[in-house]
């Protein structure tokens, strides 16, 4: 609650914030999808990453650290509930390193899937023959007749 005469501050951008979290989700299950259709066409899966545990701490720190600066911005740091923000952003720190691991473990799985494609057996081909060896006036090579001396 704020004092009488200090102004609360507004949060008339979160609806405009919420549909811009769910574009990223959405961009993100996207690009999981194509790494892994990738993986599977490929046989090429992705690299080490990031241990959980790493993929946690940096979540968690940097939910914080977007949430300590909008509101610095608004001005109302540990008067807006600081000290609920630090075990939420652990928390979804903890979902966000998860969702990492799993679209690992999808793409990890689509690139094990690779098969290589049959090969076509060859094909024999029949061995050609000319009849009989033509004259070269039959082929129509020779050149132009000599000049007629008259």
């Amino acid at each position: 609650m704020a004092s009488p005469g200090v102004p609360e501050p507004t949060h008339g951008y979160i609806p405009l914030a919420g549909a811009f979290a769910g574009l990223l989700v959405a961009l993100a299950a996207a690009q999981v999808l194509c790494r892994a259709a990738e993986a599977r066409r490929t046989g090429r899966g992705e690299g080490a990453g990031l241990s959980l545990r790493s993929a946690w701490l940096l979540s968690a720190a940097a939910l914080l650290a977007i949430f300590s600066v909008q509101e610095l911005l608004e001005g109302a740091l540990f008067a807006s509930g600081f000290w609920v923000c630090a075990p939420l952003a652990a928390l979804f720190g903890a979902l966000v390193a998860v969702g990492l691991a799993g679209a690992h473990a999808v793409v990890t799985a689509a690139a094990r899937s690779f098969r290589r494609p049959a090969r076509a057996p060859a094909v024999r081909r029949p061995a050609t023959r000319l009849a009989r060896p033509m004259g070269i006036l039959a082929t129509h090579l020779a050149g132009r007749a000599p000049p007629n001396p008259c």
